[in-house]
């Protein structure tokens, strides 16, 4: 394929800016941008062992941008790994949103147990949950289980999506939030 040469200032404009356009896709591609930072960030950990100036001057001066290793790494990947990492990275976010700003399940159970996440057994979160659904116009109905009538269900959403979530099943969540979000971390 035959390239247009560049003649122009606005010419070179326009390249510059359909270049940029393909490599910043990558950036929301978190299969290509990991290892390309990883890449990236060898180049600078090799620089620190090398103690003449002069020769770690050059060597940063030899070693690639960011946006070469974004494209190398996307260069790299055949149409079956492409297409199988898009499909993980769209598995690992929630698709089902609840409120019309589009909040998930999670975000707002997260905003109950915001004010004390520990102050409480999750099972006693249930009650202010259903309170908060009504506040916010999910318009909630409690009912008990179809499968164990010891355990209650809420059907909750909008009138042309309504979802349902057993208590057992917002335990679990309860538990998950607090594992992602409150635990201290280690480091």
């Amino acid at each position: 394929m035959k390239t247009k040469s560049i003649r122009t200032i606005a010419g070179l404009q326009r390249f510059h800016d359909a270049r940029n356009r393909r490599t910043a896709k990558f950036y929301d591609q978190p299969y290509i941008l990991q290892p390309a930072l990883a890449r990236y960030l060898e180049h600078f950990e090799r620089l620190k062992t090398i103690t003449d100036e002069d020769e770690r001057f050059q060597a940063f001066r030899r070693a690639p941008s960011l946006e070469h290793e974004l494209e190398s790494v996307d260069a790299s990947l055949s149409a079956e790994q492409r297409v199988s990492l898009a499909q993980q990275d769209r598995a690992r976010r929630l698709r089902s949103r609840v409120t019309r700003d589009g909040r998930h399940l999670k975000q707002l159970i997260s905003t109950v147990l915001d004010a004390d996440p520990w102050a409480k057994k999750a099972k006693q979160y249930w009650k202010p949950f259903i309170e908060y659904l009504k506040a916010i116009g999910l318009a909630p109905v409690l009912r008990s289980s179809p499968r164990d009538l010891a355990f209650e269900q809420v059907e909750y959403g909008l009138a042309n999506r309504r979802r349902r979530l057993s208590l057992r099943q917002f335990e679990n969540h309860v538990s998950s939030i607090r594992r992602e979000r409150f635990l201290p971390t280690k480091h």
